[in-house]
């Protein structure tokens, strides 16, 4: 049979983008990867490293925390212990 390629839509991926599953044109890829290396320009995992890191209770060093916001906590967790 024949193929017609003859839109941007007519090769597609499909993958997660922003937690829902999205049908990408081939020439939007384009714009977002990095082709030398085969990995997206953006890598917003790496941010994560250290975190998992610490869950995992590796030996890790401060020196190398990215210092973040955190929340108030206006609720007081349950504890058996006196005083929390």
């Amino acid at each position: 049979g024949r193929v017609f390629a003859n839109s941007g839509d007519s090769a597609c991926v499909i993958g997660l983008r922003k937690k829902v599953v999205a049908f990408s044109p081939v020439t939007e890829l384009k714009k977002v990867t990095d082709f030398e290396h085969r990995l997206p320009q953006e890598q917003w995992w790496l941010n994560l490293r250290l975190m998992l890191k610490m869950l995992a209770n590796y030996q890790i060093s401060l020196t190398e925390y990215i210092s973040g916001t955190m929340e108030h906590v206006t609720r007081r967790t349950l504890s058996i212990e006196k005083g929390f």
